[in-house]
């Protein structure tokens, strides 16, 4: 890290190079999820003029229609929850394409010959929605994609904003791999699965949980001993240890 550091000294001018040693500092100082919200809404102030900002995790292959998970928006909502769709997340050329950063929406989305029918109405809600251009950062991991996006025509335009966080995106991988990743296995669960989950993991019971969710107890015990076999679980405690604690 010193070597880099030294070398993004001798690359960037002063004020971009103590910029970025400030940001990895921040970052590499934050110890949870909220924190990293609370750094990017800090950011945001710092940097009033910032296109919307989005960051984001995807599931990858086979776990594309499983793993979602929006951690800071500043997009509108209407947009966000088409996401909820994973055939929606599947036709967007960004989340299903290679990693390459930044990713210039306005060329990805040219670069498709020849648009599947879901590829077709993947384009025409950017389009109705005002959302054909902007820049995303990619990080591969095993499972899943972690996507930092700006969006609107400044983003693609802007060059010294896509070099600040061309040089700034590695070290929020770090600090979002360290305090997202660990509890991945979180977003392998199904929408009811985790609302269960959470419920039992915050000291509900069963009929507790029955009750807050409008089902019965036979169905949550069902969700749970679903959970116990995929996991290989002794007992909802130890589940509950597996998910939070266990990384892939």
């Amino acid at each position: 890290m010193q070597d880099r550091v030294r070398q993004l000294l001798a690359e960037v001018p002063p004020w971009s190079a103590y910029t970025l040693l400030a940001m990895h500092e921040q970052l590499a100082s934050l110890s949870s999820a909220n924190e990293l919200v609370l750094w990017l809404q800090g950011l945001r102030a710092g940097m009033p003029h910032l296109p919307p900002l989005l960051l984001a995790l995807s599931g990858r292959g086979p776990l594309m229609s499983r793993l979602h998970r929006i951690v800071y928006n500043e997009w509108p909502e209407h947009w966000i929850e088409r996401y909820d769709d994973p055939a929606f997340r599947s036709a967007d050329p960004i989340l299903t394409g290679p990693a390459q950063n930044p990713i210039i929406w306005s060329h990805e989305i040219a670069s498709i010959r020849r648009p599947t029918q879901s590829q077709k109405r993947f384009i025409t809600a950017c389009r109705e929605s005002s959302m054909m251009h902007g820049i995303s950062f990619i990080s591969d991991e095993p499972n899943h994609r972690m996507v930092l996006s700006l969006s609107g025509q400044e983003s693609e335009a802007n060059l010294p904003l896509q070099q600040m966080l061309l040089m700034a995106w590695p070290h929020i991988i770090e600090c979002a791999r360290r305090l997202l990743i660990p509890k991945n296995r979180l977003f392998e669960l199904t929408s009811r699965e985790r609302d269960v989950f959470e419920l039992i993991s915050n000291g509900e019971t069963y009929d507790t949980a029955a009750h807050a969710l409008g089902i019965d107890d036979a169905t949550v015990k069902s969700h749970v001993m679903r959970m116990l076999q995929r996991y290989e679980a002794v007992n909802s405690r130890h589940l509950i240890k597996i998910l939070l604690s266990c990384s892939d």
